[in-house]
């Protein structure tokens, strides 16, 4: 999960959807960090979603861009195309957290 979420902000900032503030050649060190306590965590966060994956999907889809949409108010990152970003966003989300509580759900 770490590594797939480092890219896809990675690419998604490639691909000039959004900008860091700090506007470099690799991610933000916070947003690392951050996606390291998320891939950490996220088992036991959301083991409560073992088995529901259209919860899980409805949560990653809404809640992943909704977070990104949060960084711009606080001037963390600017979103370039808004629209599109967005749609990007949500299917990525969804489809990390039905992958992770699939995978989580096979462990188990």
């Amino acid at each position: 999960m770490f590594i797939s979420g480092c890219l896809a902000d990675w690419s998604l900032a490639k691909l000039e959807f959004i900008q860091f503030a700090a506007d470099g050649p690799t991610l933000p060190l916070w947003l690392v960090l951050l996606w390291l306590l998320f891939s950490i965590t996220f088992e036991q966060c959301y083991c409560w979603l073992s088995g529901k994956l259209k919860v899980a999907a409805l949560l990653g889809g809404l809640f992943g861009p909704a977070s990104y949409w949060a960084a711009s108010k606080l001037s963390s990152v600017n979103i370039q195309m808004p629209v599109e970003f967005t749609l990007l966003s949500a299917a990525f989300w969804a489809t990390l957290f039905v992958t992770f509580i699939k995978k989580r759900s096979l462990a188990a």
